[in-house]
């Protein structure tokens, strides 16, 4: 929307790199240390980016004193592995009061152990709001895990999440946590890569319903998101 003013910030690779560019710039850069992150978002005029351990780290992506010769550096937040065990995929959104969320998925198990293969199933959500202890600072304390959003809709996928009021959306289910399939197959010629693992996961009676009616020969899904009316 303003193409001489902007940054651009993702997440590549197979273990994902968090990488992000400028306007006027040709060449993405790339912070340090970096890899095997699960998430990004622009939280409070910086970039929080969620390690697959659970580890939250910022970056600020808006300073003049960032050296284009030298890689900027990830300022960790939270303790070392705050969850244990882990889970494997995590959003980070931003509640429509502001607040931090950092949702956990849980598959089902197969033979004790997660089932990479197509077969796996999504299972329930837990959701921390992460508290900053010094806001100037940026510095995050603790979590608190929430039973409840209220009328509130968060929308996780593997692109980018966001959090809604049902209450303005006809239709939509208020505290309640919509999905998209995030996995990827390595071998999709013999497991195939249809989306399947989507639906709706109620907070208050951990029900999940469907959203959308799948087929065999269904694409991953992401959510598309609308710059407008306060969405983004």
């Amino acid at each position: 929307m303003n193409p001489e003013n902007y940054v651009v910030v993702a997440l590549s690779s197979r273990w994902p790199m968090l990488a992000f560019i400028k306007a006027g710039q040709n060449t993405w850069t790339y912070p340090n240390p970096n890899g095997d992150f699960g998430d990004v978002i622009f939280y409070k005029s910086k970039v929080y980016a969620l390690e697959t351990m659970g580890d939250i780290e910022s970056l600020d992506v808006f300073s003049s004193d960032n050296n284009p010769s030298q890689s900027p550096q990830l300022k960790p937040h939270t303790p070392f592995r705050p969850f244990q065990p882990y889970c494997f995929h995590a959003y980070l959104v931003e509640s429509t009061k502001g607040d931090l969320l950092h949702i956990l998925r849980f598959y089902a198990l197969s033979d004790s152990r997660f089932n990479y293969g197509a077969g796996r199933q999504t299972t329930h959500f837990v959701i921390y709001n992460w508290v900053f202890d010094d806001e100037d600072a940026g510095s995050i304390g603790h979590n608190v895990e929430v039973k409840s959003i209220g009328d509130e809709a968060l929308f996780v996928g593997d692109n980018h999440s966001i959090s809604i009021l049902a209450s303005n959306f006809p239709g939509c289910q208020p505290n309640s946590i919509y999905y998209a399939d995030d996995y990827i197959s390595n071998y999709p010629s013999l497991e195939g890569d249809e989306a399947y693992d989507m639906g709706i996961f109620n907070l208050e009676d951990g029900t999940i319903t469907q959203h959308y009616s799948l087929h065999s020969n269904s694409q991953r899904a992401i959510w598309v998101v609308l710059p407008f009316n306060g969405l983004c």
